[in-house]
């Protein structure tokens, strides 16, 4: 093997790549932020809230979520400037609008939308009905599924939104972003 290595600089890279990844890697025992371990997280999206609970350190909610009892979340803010400020913002364009709007909302409409997402949110997030999102320096995302009715002209249709939300603790959730997808 010495004369391998000797004979063949990509194997000398290889080797000092190795020992620098292994010299420079994080501490896979350091909290981050949201005190989670980042590494543990890295898979996100395909797990629920009752899933990742023990992950996330709420070992109790696990286990009143494994018996189906119902966890009383305090509280899910849904800021009215992510609609008004945000998706209805004159001259955006990211097009999000659009699908407000097709269910008959506008900007008048931010603070209902506000209140409907905060309700349904804080039903999901109580029920571990979420699933995880990414997990940075700045906390943990989760993604929760919003059922939003049409009003007026868009009356009995409805649309499934994807919604992004921050989770604040095991107690209360912050909107990120109202619309990112549609989940049917």
């Amino acid at each position: 093997m010495q004369t391998k290595i000797k004979q063949n600089p990509l194997l000398w890279l290889l080797l000092l790549l190795t020992a620098w990844a292994c010299l420079t890697a994080p501490d896979w025992g350091q909290k981050t932020a949201s005190g989670q371990n980042s590494w543990l997280e890295s898979a996100s999206g395909e797990m629920t809230g009752r899933e990742a609970a023990p992950r996330l350190g709420f070992g109790g909610l696990a286990e009143e979520w494994a018996s189906g009892a119902l966890v009383v979340a305090k509280s899910a803010v849904a800021p009215v400037e992510k609609f008004s400020n945000y998706i209805f913002k004159e001259g955006a364009d990211h097009g999000k609008d659009a699908v407000f709007r097709s269910l008959g909302y506008d900007a008048s409409h931010s603070g209902s939308l506000a209140a409907t997402y905060e309700e349904q949110a804080l039903s999901k997030f109580s029920s571990g009905d979420f699933t995880l999102g990414k997990l940075d320096a700045y906390g943990q995302r989760i993604n929760i599924g919003i059922e939003l009715p049409g009003i007026g002209g868009a009356a009995g249709k409805t649309s499934y939104l994807n919604s992004g939300w921050m989770m604040l603790d095991e107690n209360a959730i912050k909107l990120n972003t109202p619309f990112s997808g549609f989940t049917k």
